[in-house]
C-alpha cells in the first residue's frame, strides 16, 4: 500500500512528495525543494527509509533539497533525464539561477531516464512518461495502481509550465500536453509542482491549455 505525504516548501511553494511503500518502509521524494529537511526530519520520525529521488525537472526550485536529503541518506540516486543537466549546478558554474535563487551544487549518484523507464518502490511502478516543453527534459510520473501523476511543472490545476524560461520550447509543451491528454484516464489525480491537486478529467473539461489553448 502506497501513502503520499505533501510538504508545500519554499519561497515558490513547491509541492515536494514523500511517497512510503507501507509495507518495507521504504520511500522516495519527488523534486525535493527548499526547506526539504522538514521531509528528512518527518522521514526519521516515522521510520521511512528514502532511497529515491525523483526529479521531474531541473529547475532549481524543484532541486534545492537534494543536499538535505543526501546528508541523512548517504549516496541516494537521483533520478532525471540527462537533457536537464543544463540546470545543475556544476563545478565552475554560476552560484545563481535564472530567478536569482542559490543554485545548490548537484552530485550524484545520477539515474538518467528514458521515456518508458519504470521506477519501483516495493511492489509498485512509476511510468516515466517523458514530457518536453517547460524544460527539455521534464517528465511526468505516473502511478497505474494508485492513478496518480506526479506532473511537475508540465501540468497545473488550470493551468501549464512556462515556456519563456531558458531552454523552453511552447511546441514541445503543447505537444507534451496532447499527449497526457490521450494517456491519463479521466479519474487519475494530478499532484502538480505547485497549486492545488486536480483530476484528469476535470482539467480536460476546464484546463485551456488542454484544449489547444497554448
Amino acid at each position: 500500500m502506497l501513502r503520499v505525504v505533501n510538504f508545500v516548501l519554499g519561497p515558490l511553494r513547491n509541492n515536494t512528495y514523500l511517497i512510503t511503500d507501507e509495507e518495507t518502509g521504504a520511500g522516495l521524494v519527488v523534486d525535493p525543494s527548499f526547506g526539504s529537511e522538514q521531509v528528512a526530519a518527518y522521514a526519521a520520525r516515522e521510520q521511512i527509509h528514502i532511497d529515491k529521488i525523483l526529479l521531474t525537472h531541473g529547475h532549481n526550485d524543484h532541486v534545492a533539497g537534494v543536499s538535505a536529503l543526501q546528508r541523512q541518506y548517504k549516496e541516494i540516486p537521483l533520478y532525471i533525464r540527462k537533457e536537464d543537466t543544463f540546470y545543475l549546478k556544476k563545478e565552475g558554474n554560476e552560484d545563481s539561477d535564472f530567478m536569482g535563487m542559490p543554485r545548490p551544487f548537484i552530485h550524484g549518484p545520477f539515474h538518467w531516464l528514458q521515456d518508458g523507464d519504470t521506477v519501483s518502490l516495493g511492489n509498485s511502478i512509476f511510468q516515466v512518461i517523458a514530457t518536453p516543453g517547460h524544460t527539455p527534459g521534464s517528465v511526468c510520473y505516473y502511478q497505474e495502481d494508485r492513478q496518480w501523476l506526479f506532473s511537475g511543472d508540465t501540468l497545473f490545476a488550470g493551468s501549464a509550465g512556462r515556456c519563456d524560461l531558458p531552454l523552453g520550447d511552447e511546441e514541445k509543451l503543447a505537444d507534451s500536453l496532447d499527449r497526457l491528454k490521450q494517456i491519463i484516464p479521466d479519474s487519475a489525480i494530478i499532484l502538480p509542482g505547485h497549486g492545488e491537486h486536480s483530476e484528469m478529467g476535470l482539467e480536460k473539461i476546464n484546463n485551456p491549455f488542454l484544449r489547444g489553448g497554448l
